[in-house]
């Protein structure tokens, strides 16, 4: 029995850690470009809006800041560098770059609950409460936080 499907994993060495904190920095420094460079640069200042235009991406720049930290200091275990792990995350920026070009042709209220439903398909969800509040719920939040709330409208 392989060591992959016999469920046993090795403690992580120090190369592993260094890997995934060095991943956890590389975060951290995008989130900080993010958040002093990106945001300002692409985000209007003041908007018409409940909230600020800024706001929402400066609270995802300021996530993506602490989740890198917080790798960095506390590193996770054993990184997966299989090759079908790979495949699977190629698979999904795939599938994100269709749903960027439908969104442009077709409109966010008809792609974003179809590629809900692909992800769910994929992580082979099975819950019909989970399901609908990520077909429905997910989409139907973006809708409401970025053109009720920001008074932006969406693709």
């Amino acid at each position: 029995m392989s060591e992959a499907s016999s469920g046993s994993r090795q403690a992580p060495g120090p190369g592993d850690r260094a890997l995934t904190r060095g991943a956890g920095f590389a975060v951290l420094a995008f989130a900080a470009v993010l958040w002093v460079w990106i945001i300002p640069w692409q985000v209007d200042a003041s908007g018409t809006g409940w909230m600020r235009p800024r706001t929402l991406p400066l609270i995802c720049a300021a996530g993506l800041g602490i989740g890198g930290a917080l790798l960095a200091v506390v590193p996770a275990g054993l990184t997966d560098l299989r090759p079908r792990a790979h495949l699977k995350a190629a698979g999904l920026l795939v599938i994100a770059a269709v749903a960027v070009w439908a969104m442009a042709r077709w409109g966010f209220l008809w792609v974003a609950p179809v590629l809900a439903a692909a992800l769910v398909a994929i992580l082979r969800e099975r819950r019909p409460l989970w399901i609908a509040a990520t077909v429905i719920g997910v989409p139907g939040a973006i809708w409401l936080a970025v053109v009720e709330l920001l008074g932006r409208s969406l693709p």
